[in-house]
């Protein structure tokens, strides 16, 4: 892992003044209080007391005092200066002696209470930063955050290279940890099992890996029949079961991350021990991706069934058309001959096959006995028509993905009372989805309430499945709401 990370222009930045600094940090940082003033006009002479002055704000506002001090930005000069009554000119007379800058600069981190960091504070700001690094892998990031943390912590800022360090001890300390959390997890058949992701397979050519984290590229019941085999093969390790809570959310899919995107051969050449973590992150992250595309691709797929066979209904509808105007011609013809009053009931019958032969008479009603449609006129007959297709893949997802899966009721009651307090949070406007989602994701590890939330989820997902397959009412509801909600996605695109 490289210890330095920063580009050389990313140095000369970080260690300059910035070249543009907004009025609000202007006056936030440089305007004097009556306390400074006392303390900047003990100065004697006008450049003296000017230099001291920009040094007392650069501090406060860079946390340190750059490379290119007292090469300052004009604005900022010439906004200390007129607070002085000093003529910004006279800068270029400061910092002759570089002890003059040296002393000034110890007594302004003394009244601004700044302070170099010891030891001590060092040890702090690596398990600090450590806990960071277990949230977020990115250097820059967490580069980013430290300084804030010096910032915050009023310690002056170290040399660049010394915080590029602390961040690569701290990435690495993370790797540490997080093979230490899930060591637990590790036993000799599950290492072999993790190992085994890597081997490529005779029969299929590519290694168990690649074919767990290559996704469907269609609705199918070949794509839900292998999204439920990777189930099948991952339940067989009771992945479900694995603890990860002990990680942070974002640790963890920063983990998973890695496994979809490094090549087997790669991780095959990683020290084991990440090698592990990695792979219990991605099996474990993979489950829960692999359950919610096997729910999605199924819904689909039903619903591509049930939009054939709404088409199929109305070509069958378009073909009858013709037939249905001559049924009602004939019907035309034996009315007029039943409400005929001169034509008794006994020559009924005869009058009629006058008008209709017996033979197109019975022709014409056993069409249309082919031609009634239900009461409501839905559909489903259609879709019956289609059960062969539907079988390939319905009756394995319901058994294995939905009546296999057991939901944890236990962490449910545990928090019910929690989460009840969360809804009434919500919608009474005191927090933001958003930031409560946020918020749980920002603990180091899975809490009780994010657990018992997760499990409410699953539940409420289950009902709403079985539900929609079960009532016929729910599901047209279902899809009245998603046309309308497709026809205003439409509208407000034009």
């Amino acid at each position: 892992m490289p210890v330095q990370f920063l580009s050389q222009a990313e140095r000369e930045r970080l260690q300059s003044f910035p070249d543009e600094i907004t009025p609000n940090e202007l006056i936030t940082f440089f305007t004097l209080s009556e306390q400074d003033l006392t303390l900047v006009k003990k100065r004697s002479g006008d450049h003296n007391i000017l230099g001291f002055a920009l040094q007392l704000g650069t501090l406060r506002y860079l946390s340190f005092i750059p490379d290119n001090f007292p090469k300052l930005p004009s604005v900022v000069v010439n906004y200390v200066a007129e607070q002085l009554n000093i003529s910004p000119s006279v800068l270029s007379l400061y910092g002759e002696r570089s002890q003059t800058r040296t002393n000034q600069l110890q007594e302004i981190q003394d009244y601004l209470r700044f302070r170099k960091a010891n030891k001590a504070d060092y040890q702090e700001l690596g398990i600090w930063l450590l806990e960071r690094a277990m949230e977020h892998d990115r250097p820059l990031l967490l580069f980013q955050l430290l300084i804030k943390k010096l910032e915050t912590s009023k310690i002056i800022r170290p040399g660049l290279t010394i915080l590029e360090r602390m961040v690569a001890t701290a990435r690495n300390e993370a790797w540490t940890e997080t093979c230490k959390r899930l060591k637990p997890i590790l036993t000799d058949s599950r290492e072999k099992f993790l190992d085994s992701l890597l081997e490529v397979e005779s029969d299929r050519q590519r290694t168990p890996l690649a074919w767990l984290r290559t996704g469907a590229v269609s609705n199918s019941p070949k794509a839900i029949l292998n999204a439920l085999a990777k189930l099948d093969f991952l339940n067989q390790q009771n992945v479900k079961d694995w603890d990860v809570s002990v990680l942070n959310p974002n640790r963890l899919k920063f983990l998973a991350k890695l496994g979809k995107k490094s090549p087997a051969q790669a991780l095959s050449r990683t020290p084991a021990a990440r090698r592990y973590s990695i792979l219990i992150a991605f099996c474990r992250q993979g489950y829960t991706e692999i359950i919610d595309e096997a729910i999605d691709l199924y819904i689909s797929t039903l619903a591509n069934v049930y939009a054939r066979s709404k088409k199929d209904r109305e070509q069958f509808q378009y073909r009858i058309a013709q037939s249905l105007n001559q049924k009602l011609k004939l019907l035309n013809q034996i009315g007029q001959v039943i409400l005929d009053e001169e034509i008794k009931d006994e020559q009924l019958r005869g009058k009629i096959y006058e008008k209709v032969a017996p033979e197109e008479l019975s022709m014409a009603l056993a069409e249309c006995k082919s031609l009634i449609r239900p009461h409501a006129d839905d559909y489903f007959d259609f879709f019956a028509l289609r059960y062969s297709y539907v079988r390939q893949f319905s009756p394995t997802f319901l058994i294995e993905s939905l009546l296999s899966g057991t939901i944890n009721t236990e962490k449910i009651l545990l928090r019910w009372d929690d989460m009840l307090r969360v809804v009434g949070s919500l919608k009474l406007g005191w927090v933001t989805a958003s930031l409560f989602l946020n918020k749980l994701q920002s603990f180091p590890q899975q809490n009780d309430l994010a657990s018992s939330l997760s499990e409410y989820g699953r539940m409420v997902k289950t009902i709403f499945i079985l539900r929609y397959l079960q009532n016929q009412p729910y599901r047209r509801k279902i899809n009245n709401q998603l046309n309308k909600g497709e026809r205003l996605h439409d509208l407000a695109k034009t």
